[in-house]
């Protein structure tokens, strides 16, 4: 394989994986946003390792419902 067959090759992998990444990011910030309505967001940092700062800031960018669990509109990802 030559080296721009391999190059196109693993920017497809690397596109496919990072859409792979943002849709993971949607489904734990959705959950954690769920989690947080029985559930004190120190004792969800604790349970899952990512720090109250991120919880807050995977929510507020990643999550596509909002407090109710309706689809939130105009979602920023970034």
């Amino acid at each position: 394989m030559n080296i721009h067959a391999a190059l196109l090759e693993a920017v497809l992998k690397l596109n496919s994986d990072e859409i792979e990444y943002k849709k993971q990011r949607e489904v734990v910030a959705n959950l954690l946003l769920k989690a947080m309505k029985t559930n004190q967001v120190t004792n969800l940092a604790r349970m899952t390792g990512i720090n109250r700062t991120t919880i807050y800031w995977l929510i507020h960018t990643w999550s596509t419902q909002d407090e109710n669990g309706s689809p939130r509109r105009n979602t920023h990802k970034g």
